[in-house]
Formats: structure tokens, C-alpha cells, sequence
């Protein structure tokens, strides 16, 4: 397995990575008194996302989400991942993808 790891800035509506893996884990946090919104989803290949849903977190200033995952329980994606992160919000995110 090869580990991957990258913050994200607000705004995001990007794909992250292409291939099969799964999120082994995550800290979302907001920089405003409004709360903020992450969605993660596996990609299916054509443009924004048009996969099944992962994980649809929301944040506010006071309280942030860390989150690991075990293996046994981490959502998998298996065409690649994308990721949808509203104002004001910031994502670290961890990921496992098999060896090429």
C-alpha cells in the first residue's frame, strides 16, 4: 500500500486521485462562525461528481472532526476520490492506494 497525504484550502471541488484505496483518515476544520461542508465521493469517471457519496461531514469553528480509520472500516473508492470542501474550511486528508 502506498500512503498518501494533502491539505486542502477552502473552496475545493477537485479530484483528488485516480485508482482504488480507501480514506484511512481525515481533520476538517472552519475559520468562521458558520458552518462548513466536506464531501468526499467516489469518482466515476466523468467530470464532478457523479459516484456514491463516502462521507458528508459538517464543521464549525468550535469543534473540528479528526478522524482514523482502521482498514476494517475505512470507506473505499474504487475509480478514484473526489472531494467537495466549502468556504471557510480546511482538510487534511490521509488515503491508502495498492502499488502500482
Amino acid at each position: 500500500m502506498a500512503d498518501k497525504l494533502i491539505c486542502y484550502t477552502p473552496s475545493q471541488d477537485v479530484l483528488v486521485d485516480t485508482g482504488q484505496g480507501h480514506i484511512a483518515g481525515l481533520i476538517l476544520t472552519s475559520d468562521s462562525a458558520t458552518v462548513g461542508a466536506c464531501t468526499l465521493y467516489d469518482y466515476a469517471g466523468a467530470g464532478p461528481p457523479t459516484g456514491p457519496k463516502l462521507m458528508d461531514m459538517i464543521v464549525n469553528s468550535s469543534y473540528p472532526i479528526v478522524l482514523f480509520l482502521s482498514d476494517r472500516y475505512s470507506p473505499r473508492f474504487h475509480s478514484g476520490l473526489w472531494l467537495h470542501l466549502s468556504d471557510h474550511c480546511y482538510l487534511t486528508l490521509w488515503w491508502h492506494m495498492p502499488k502500482i
